[in-house]
Parts: structure tokens; C-alpha cells; sequence
């Protein structure tokens, strides 16, 4: 496991300070962060590692600067914890497998499946002192926001610790703000969870990478 990784990890582990430090204490930290990394970057080494570390820092400052001045009545602060664990562990696992081969769907399936879990931990470990919580709802927005990060690594190349975070953020923002009008069951989207699974237990895996090479 590389040395970015296990930074990637360490800064998710983060999300457990969530629920016991004011919005401002935790943005400062990002902002700090982000100003010792670039500050490294500046007159200490030259390396990409502390550049994404910089975007990433940057980046979750910014969105917990927006939640203090919306409120976490319009966007909740379990969304940008959700997105960071989504960032951190759900990117950071599907590039440790990342393979060469251009039709492998293993990094984008490790993606949705950790990014999902990690951030649902994050959703339900942020709102453990509520009661009107509805965890099939959180188990929706860890979804959709882990395949739209998944997405948008998938098509992009560069200042993926700026975009992934605020894209999957802003995604389950939009999903939290209409989820008054629907009901989500848990059941069905355990099911939805694990179907990407099937990818490596069909037939229909083999069938597709011998007519890429064809």
C-alpha cells in the first residue's frame, strides 16, 4: 500500500470527530491541512502526493464552509462526511486494484461497494444522537453518491480530490433535498449494492473481454 493511500485513509478516519466538534473547528482542520500541504509543496518537495492533498484539504474547507452558511437544515453535515469517506476510502481501494486492462470494471465495482459502505458508516455514525433518522435513506444517498463518484473517476483524469468530493456531495445533497417525496426501501438497495458482484461470477465477464480483444 502506497504512502498517499495510507494518508487517503487516515484523513477518512477524520469523520469520527464529526459529531463532537463545532463545523468551524472541522474546517479549520481541512483549511490548516491544506495550507501545511501546499506549504510542503512550496519550499520542501516537489511530489503530486502533497498537490491532491492540497485539493482534497481545499475542497472539504470550501463545502464545510458552505454548510455553516446554509445550515445544517438545508445541507446536513453527514453529506460532506459521506462525501469524504466516498474520496478517501471508496477512490483509495479502487486504485489500489487498479489494473491495467482498459475493460476491467474491478476498480469501478470496489468504488461503488466501499465507497457505499464507508459512507453510510459515515451517515449513521454522524446522526447517531437522532431519532427521526431514515437509514434506508441513508443507505440511498451512500448509493448514489459512491456511482457518481465512481463516474466521475471513470472519466476523469486530473483534480479528481476537487471533483469527486464535490460532485458526490452535491449529488446526495440533491437526492437529500426531494427526499421528502418517496419512500426507499433498504432491502432493495442491499440487493442493488452487491449486484455488481455478479460481474465476476457470470459468464458474460469472459464473453465481453474476448470480444475487446478481438
Amino acid at each position: 500500500m502506497s504512502k498517499i493511500k495510507s494518508i487517503y485513509f487516515l484523513i477518512g478516519l477524520t469523520i469520527l470527530f464529526f459529531p463532537f466538534f463545532r463545523i468551524s473547528y472541522i474546517m479549520l482542520f481541512f483549511l490548516i491541512g491544506a495550507l501545511f500541504s501546499s506549504w510542503i509543496l512550496k519550499f520542501i518537495v516537489k511530489e503530486s502526493m502533497f498537490v491532491d492533498l492540497t485539493q482534497l484539504f481545499l475542497t472539504m474547507s470550501i463545502l464545510l464552509l458552505i454548510v455553516l452558511i446554509m445550515g445544517t437544515h438545508r445541507l446536513p453535515l453527514f453529506i460532506i462526511g459521506g462525501a469524504l469517506a466516498i474520496t478517501t476510502f471508496g477512490k483509495g481501494v479502487a486504485e489500489i486494484i487498479q489494473q491495467d486492462e482498459f475493460y476491467s470494471a474491478k476498480p469501478s465495482i470496489a468504488f461503488l461497494i466501499i465507497g457505499s459502505m464507508y459512507a453510510f458508516f459515515a451517515f449513521t455514525w454522524i446522526t447517531w444522537n437522532k431519532s427521526d433518522v431514515d437509514h434506508g435513506m441513508l443507505l440511498f444517498l451512500s448509493v448514489m453518491g459512491a456511482l457518481t463518484g465512481a463516474l466521475l473517476k471513470s472519466i476523469i483524469i486530473r483534480e479528481e480530490n476537487i471533483i469527486i468530493p464535490s460532485g458526490s456531495a452535491m449529488t446526495m445533497w440533491l437526492f437529500y433535498s426531494f427526499s421528502f417525496g418517496y419512500h426507499v426501501d433498504t432491502i432493495y438497495l442491499s440487493r442493488f449494492l452487491f449486484l455488481p458482484l455478479l460481474w465476476d461470477i457470470l459468464p458474460t465477464k469472459r464473453v465481453l473481454q474476448i470480444s475487446l480483444q478481438c
